[in-house]
């Protein structure tokens, strides 16, 4: 594992999961006694690869970056040089949830309203400022799926703020799942713009792109 870290191949973190079945492994080797599943890596429908085919700090590897400390010969500890990019204030909550694994078929059409709903609560918790509501909630859809969608040839990439329609009428048919007065009324507003009303005009929830992405995200 020391060999592969120090190679660049920071991705076989995402196979360092619990319980482990082994006992006495560090937290950061593998249990290969077992199968690996629900992986931070984004793998491939059909196998998994020592090189992710998409990298959150990008294509550059650190193999400088991992630091072996050993005792009497022996691996010990590692640690790793990173970069903090940012800190987490508040998480969202699904207490209604009875799996975080998959989405259940009675839920395919509320979970990516309460997904977008919950993401756009957030930003009212935290220091950013946006420019109007619309800009809030371009970041809450792109949040809601990491910025990654699916293209026409149904492969995965950066998609901006292509979603925002989509966002409109999951946020149109979700307005009941919004309990703080404030959010709500904010949200009306935004919606009785006539500009606001063509884009979701004449589509549903369940049919938009960003729907399947989330629920791709469970």
């Amino acid at each position: 594992m020391v060999a592969l870290l120090q190679q660049g191949h920071m991705s076989f973190l995402s196979l360092c999961q619990y319980p482990k079945l082994q006992s006495g492994l560090p937290s950061w080797i593998p249990d290969w006694s077992r199968s690996a599943h629900d992986m931070l890596q984004d793998v491939e429908n059909d196998h998994v690869t020592i090189y992710p085919t998409f990298g959150a700090s990008g294509v550059k590897r650190y193999h400088s970056g991992i630091r072996v400390l050993r005792t009497n010969g022996s691996v010990d500890r590692i640690s790793v040089v990173c970069s903090v990019y940012d800190s987490i204030e508040a998480a969202g909550s699904f207490p209604g949830r009875v799996s975080s694994h998959e989405v259940p078929i009675p839920e395919t059409d509320s979970w990516p309203k309460k997904w977008l709903v919950e993401i756009l609560r957030l930003t009212y918790g935290n220091k950013q400022r946006f420019v109007d509501f619309g800009d809030r909630l371009r970041a809450a859809a792109r949040t809601s799926i990491a910025g990654v969608g699916f293209n026409q040839e149904a492969r995965p990439g950066r998609v901006g703020d292509s979603r925002f329609p989509d966002a409109v009428v999951l946020l149109k048919n979700g307005v009941h799942l919004i309990t703080e007065d404030h959010i709500r009324s904010e949200v009306r507003r935004f919606l009785a713009d006539k500009a606001v009303q063509k884009l979701a005009q004449g589509k549903t929830a369940l049919k938009t792109r960003l729907s399947s992405e989330i629920i791709g995200r469970v």
